[in-house]
């Protein structure tokens, strides 16, 4: 990326799209946990799937729509983007356009009841990634993460604000 098209990057994905330097002090600290993502216009949905990933040690950020997602994205750099199709502003579909219009390797997985499969780059759209159709259980979910980012989150405990526990375990 040569640095006319850095300057333009939004500061957040202009961070994640371009590689640390070797001698970067940030590179000699330990790796912390993947950052995540969640778009969901549905506040249930959304508080549900942060709880089991924060559970899971992933570090997770959360968006009402897709156009507070894309402030997100645009602030800060993310390892993950799930988001729902179906919302107020910008889609989920779009988001992801947006995502790879710029152009940035960020594994998206799109969830949603009613999934836009007559687009015609869906396919393209969500490498690295997948989809996932509501209703959809928690241990699918957890798996696709881990599946696309690596590590073995089973065996965490998950405590909801109610005290309802969830076990992440393999099946």
């Amino acid at each position: 990326m040569n640095d006319s098209t850095s300057r333009i990057l939004p500061r957040g994905l202009r961070r994640s799209a371009v590689a640390a330097p070797a001698n970067d002090v940030e590179s000699t600290r330990p790796a912390l946990s993947n950052r995540l993502l969640v778009v969901d216009d549905d506040s249930e949905i959304r508080s549900i799937i942060a709880v089991l990933l924060r559970g899971a040690g992933y570090r997770v950020d959360t968006a009402s729509d897709g156009g507070a997602g894309w402030i997100a994205l645009c602030a800060k750099p993310y390892d993950l983007l799930i988001t729902d199709h179906l919302m107020p502003k910008i889609t989920g579909l779009d988001l992801i356009r947006r995502v790879r219009a710029v152009p940035l390797d960020l594994p998206c997985i799109l969830i949603s009841g009613e999934m836009p499969w007559q687009a015609p780059d869906l396919a393209t759209l969500l490498q690295p990634g997948g989809t996932l159709e509501k209703p959809f259980s928690l241990l699918e979910l957890r798996d696709k993460v881990q599946a696309l980012l690596g590590g073995d989150p089973a065996g965490k405990a998950v405590e909801f604000p109610d005290g309802t526990r969830l076990v992440a375990c393999a099946v």
